[in-house]
Order: C-alpha cells, then sequence, then structure tokens
C-alpha cells in the first residue's frame, strides 16, 4: 500500500520547486490516513513485525490543554519497546505520561508540534533524560 506520509520529491532544485515542497511538509501526514494505519505504518517503520502487541494506553488531558478532550491516547507496542502517538498535539505533560510507561522508543507524528522546535526540542531532550531514544514521523 501507499504510504500515510508524503514523501519528499527531489526532482525540483529550483527555488519555487522547494518551497512548493517545503509547504507540502508542514504536514507530513496525508490528509485521508487514518490513526490506525499511521500506528501501523510506524510500527513497520520502527523494524517490528505487524504481529508485534499492541495495547492502547489512556492518557488523561494535561489541564493547561484548551482542546476541550478529557483523555489521549497511545499505543505501547511489543511490551514496551515503542510508545506511539499519533495525536494532533503533544504537550511537555502529556509527553512525560509516556516517558512513565518506560518504553526504549517513543515516536509521534511532527505536525504534533505545530511547527514549534523549542517544543520538540523539549519532549526529545525529556526522553533521553529518562533514557529513552524520541522522534518524530
Amino acid at each position: 500500500a501507499a504510504s500515510n506520509f508524503r514523501v519528499w520529491d527531489p526532482a525540483g532544485s529550483d527555488a519555487k520547486s522547494l518551497e512548493e515542497q517545503i509547504v507540502l511538509h508542514a504536514d507530513n501526514v496525508n490528509g485521508a490516513a487514518a490513526s490506525g494505519a499511521l500506528l501501523y505504518e510506524l510500527i513497520l517503520r520502527a523494524g517490528l513485525p505487524v504481529s508485534a502487541r499492541v495495547v492502547r494506553v489512556s492518557l488523561p488531558s494535561d489541564p493547561t490543554t484548551t482542546s476541550g478532550r478529557t483523555e489521549f491516547e497511545a499505543f505501547a507496542v511489543n511490551t514496551g519497546e515503542l510508545m506511539v502517538c499519533v495525536e494532533d498535539a503533544i504537550t511537555l505533560p502529556l509527553m512525560r505520561q509516556m516517558i512513565a510507561h518506560q518504553p526504549k522508543k517513543i515516536v509521534c507524528l511532527d505536525k504534533a508540534f505545530a511547527g514549534d522546535d523549542a517544543a520538540k526540542t523539549n519532549a526529545r531532550l525529556e526522553a533521553e533524560s529518562h533514557g529513552v531514544v524520541f522522534q518524530t514521523a
């Protein structure tokens, strides 16, 4: 099946083509992608089989979040080997909740940080301070 993520097209190297690619990749997830499809693609990208055990983990909402949601979800894969979160927004308190499950690696969507490089860097540093590898997709 086709990827649920947009692929960088290096065909054009002129300024206009590069600008178009940057705009397209501000949100690198294909619009019609279902969260389950994203989850399993990220599991495969992590080098794990689709038969790996996946457990849904409920994460209580951060009280400072204005989304109105009471909980978010992540997925523990292969008994703590990987934690995947396909939420559209990640806060540091939510990141800390995922870290508390002591996975070896956490993968979140890049768009969950809404272009806030400082927030993404803080999430990576927080994870690394607990011995957890962090990456975005």
